[in-house]
Parts: C-alpha cells; structure tokens; sequence
C-alpha cells in the first residue's frame, strides 16, 4: 500500500546510515508483502541492499519476536485508518518512530516519537540523535499500551454506551421520575490487534 510509505522507510534508512558512517549491524527488516522491485532496487542501488530482511507471511508469534528484537519500530505512513502497529510494536516493549499527524500521535500518545516523512534528512537526525537512548523508552511503550489492553477498551466502550443511553433514550410520559434497571448484562469482546505484519524494524 502506498500510504505504508515504504519508499520514505528506505530513504530515511540511507539517510540515518550515512549519519552513522554505515555500522554494520545495523538492519532494516519488512514483515508483510515483499518488497515491490523498484523498491529492493533502490535498496540495491544505494548500497545498502544486504542490510534490508524481508519476512514476508510472519506469524503472529513471529512479529511479536521481530518487535521485541527491534532496536525501533520505524513507521512513517501517510495515512492509517488507526495505525495499529505503532501500538503492537509499544505492546512488545518497541520504541516507535512515527508520523506527526493524527491518527498515529494519537496512538503513540507520549511514549513515541513522531517525524516529518518529507524532512528525510530531519527524520534521519532525530533516530541518530535518540538511538543511545531508545532503552530507557522501553517502559513507557510498555505502560502506554496498557492503555488498549482489553479491559481498558471495554471500559470505555460501556462508558461510552452509557453515555449513548443517556443521550438518545428520552424517558416515556408516563416515567416515575426515578427509574431503577436491574438485571442488565453487557457481552463485549474486541478484536485482536495482532496480524498486521505491515511495517519495517530496526535491529
């Protein structure tokens, strides 16, 4: 999908290559669809094409494993519905790298650090300038996605049935002025976050 921006991934990993003087362990891992040609070709062409991973088809397990090994999650997508492996990545203790706009500031809230996709030479910065310390952003990831935990989520979805409830339910004429509902139950459950094996990681 052309709003993953997989092409900026690229360049802003040339760009942060060069900052570093090209280290050696550095990789950039894609788990999804493979790269299209003219993508793996830019890799090629800009020297760094043994440093790019392909995982295509990964298992949920699997993911998880690639964003607990990440040294960063680094997602600079143009546009996401809700941007949910900015908050996968956090949930496996990952420090994310992501666009600053909505949706994904407001997934990554203050435990991610947000770039401009088209300052490549900007982004690129901002990594080299907070890689030494990316460790101490380990716990924040970690509590910040506590946030969407499935508790957390259904605790809000009542609360906002509630709220509904109380908005769109005009009593009926004949009401007492107080009434008492009793014996109401609520089954929620929500979707899984996993299985969205779409952005690139740092290792």
């Amino acid at each position: 999908h052309w709003y993953k921006n997989r092409q900026g991934v690229l360049a802003i990993f040339q760009a942060l290559r060069s900052q570093l003087n090209a280290p050696p362990d550095l990789h950039l891992v894609f788990a999804g669809a493979p790269l299209p040609a003219h993508l793996r070709q830019q890799a090629e062409q800009a020297g760094f094409g043994d440093r790019v991973i392909e995982a295509p088809g990964v298992s949920n397990e699997d993911l998880r494993a690639l964003y607990s090994c990440a040294t960063t999650l680094l997602f600079p997508s143009l546009q996401e519905g809700f941007g949910w492996p900015i908050l996968e990545a956090q949930a496996c203790g990952c420090p994310v790298f992501t666009t600053n706009q909505p949706p994904m500031t407001e997934v990554g809230g203050n435990a991610a650090f947000y770039l401009d996709p088209s300052d490549v030479t900007g982004s690129a910065a901002a990594i080299a300038e907070t890689l030494p310390t990316l460790k101490q952003w380990v716990e924040p990831s970690l509590l910040h996605a506590q946030q969407f935990s499935n508790e957390a989520m259904i605790a809000v979805y009542l609360r906002e049935y509630e709220l509904a409830m109380q908005a769109f339910t005009p009593a009926a004429p004949w009401a007492e002025s107080t009434m008492a509902i009793e014996d109401v139950a609520i089954s929620t459950t929500t979707p899984s976050t996993a299985g969205h094996p779409e952005p690139p990681a740092i290792e």
